[in-house]
């Protein structure tokens, strides 16, 4: 009888089993680093969407009392206000021309979009503010209208213009004192030299001798019919075009097309327009209650001379510093085009007026013929400020009066502004002024203009 197979049997040592030890224990960590290396991946990602879509438009460019701006509502206003400046400077200068201080003008305000934004961002909220305090509202039927008479659709048949509020006559010119005088010399209007005027006298045409008769035979016609004068023929006129809802639906479907091209959506223009409704009711609003806002203000008169760099600035106060004039810095150096020529005079204005900063530093001057002893940076530059005038005035327009309560609503409610984020960063692609030579030929649809941008000038 055959004798069975015996199977040999692989007896592990020690090496072997703490060698298989080591390869599982490293399976299990390449396994492990593999999963971690994906979660890593996908968390990256998933952060990256989320801080595009949820964190960063919902990151807080200021806040006014409770209430927050978000970056993404900051944005669209950025974007709408550039293509409105675009597009206005694109009329005027079709109509008027190329203007190299125009064009400036707007460059600038282009220029200082993320500050501008900023500021009627958060006028909208101390608005919005006193509209909830007064149970003032804005509804969707309200903006439809608005909206409807924008794009000139008027299904109720043409609005009657509102009657425009009567002008508060002006205070008279102040009398200047010896040392405003010494400041800014006046300048002598020229007095026209009499032109004598010489009459020479036509000759005198001497009697004619005895008339002479002439005799004319006249040979009679036949005497035609009379026919009718003809009058003037009836030319109808034009009958316009009725603006159907159908016409006004793709009209409007077209328009915010445009928009939402440009990353400005729909909702976001039915908010600058509901903004502008409650700027209006509650303007309206304040103005029918006397003891809302003051009766009076305080203006004062100030120059400056404006340079892009902090170290020409300061090398600017040391020349005043020595005596030189003022004005013929200003003159020589400001790159300010509206007030160089004036020797940097910026006349007469009230709080709020100016950029912030600007506002600031001028209103703390107290004594005519003081000058800011340090740069003042703006979105502008850096400015040297002199005070030439102060006085209390009486309001000279209800937008004037509106905007100086907006003024003290400012120093009433804690506003801020976020340090760490820096605006310019944060702006989205802006819309350059186009050349002379290369105008835009996109048809840009009409404008919803929120406020009108505040002094698009200088400071």
């Amino acid at each position: 009888m055959a004798k069975p197979t015996q199977r040999s049997t692989k007896v592990l040592t020690k090496k072997h089993l703490a060698r298989q030890e080591r390869e599982k224990l490293q399976t299990r960590f390449i396994v492990i680093g593999t999963i971690m290396v994906v979660l890593l991946v996908i968390v990256f990602i998933s952060y990256g969407i989320l801080d595009q879509q949820v964190f960063k438009p919902n990151r807080s460019v200021a806040k006014v009392g409770g209430s927050s701006i978000p970056l993404s509502e900051f944005q669209a206003n950025v974007r709408y206000r550039n293509i409105s400046y675009v597009q206005n400077y694109n009329q005027i200068s079709q109509y008027f021309g190329e203007d190299a201080s125009f064009r400036q003008q707007y460059q600038n305000a282009i220029n200082s979009l993320g500050t501008s934004v900023q500021e009627a961002l958060i006028e909208d909220r101390l608005i919005r503010k006193e509209a909830a305090r007064r149970n003032i509202k804005v509804t969707k039927v309200e903006v439809d209208k608005a909206m409807q008479s924008e794009l000139g659709y008027y299904p109720d048949g043409t609005s009657t213009p509102k009657p425009t509020s009567s002008p508060v006559p002006t205070r008279a010119t102040s009398t200047l004192s010896p040392l405003q005088l010494t400041l800014v010399p006046l300048t002598p209007t020229p007095t026209l030299a009499p032109t004598e005027i010489v009459i020479t006298p036509t000759a005198t045409i001497a009697p004619t001798s005895a008339p002479v008769t002439v005799t004319q035979t006249v040979t009679p016609t036949a005497t035609a019919s009379p026919t009718a004068t003809q009058g003037p023929t009836y030319t109808p006129s034009p009958t316009s075009t009725p603006f159907t809802l159908d016409a006004y639906k793709t009209l409007y479907q077209n328009y915010t097309a445009f928009y939402k091209g440009y990353q400005v959506s729909e909702s976001n223009l039915r908010r600058i327009v509901e903004s502008q409704l409650y700027r209006e009711k509650v303007q309206a609003a304040l103005l029918a209650d006397t003891q809302a806002i003051p009766a009076e203000q305080e203006y004062i008169w100030a120059r400056h001379i404006l340079v892009s760099s902090e170290v020409s600035a300061t090398e600017i106060i040391n020349k005043i510093n020595q005596g030189e004039d003022f004005a013929k810095l200003a003159g020589q150096y400001s790159e300010d085009t509206a007030s160089q020529t004036s020797g940097g005079d910026l006349s007469w204005f009230p709080r709020g007026q100016m950029v912030p900063e600007f506002d600031t530093a001028a209103f703390a001057l107290t004594t005519i013929g003081d000058y800011t002893q340090q740069p003042v940076k703006s979105t502008y530059g850096f400015h040297i400020i002199q005070l030439l005038g102060r006085e209390t005035r009486p309001f000279t327009s209800d937008s004037e009066k509106f905007q100086y309560w907006i003024y003290l609503q400012k120093q009433s409610v804690k506003i801020t502004t976020s340090t760490d984020l820096d605006l310019l960063k944060y702006l989205p692609s802006i819309i350059p002024l186009p050349t002379a030579a290369a105008q835009p030929t996109q048809n840009i649809p009409t404008i919803l203009l929120t406020a009108e941008p505040t002094e698009t000038p200088s400071p």
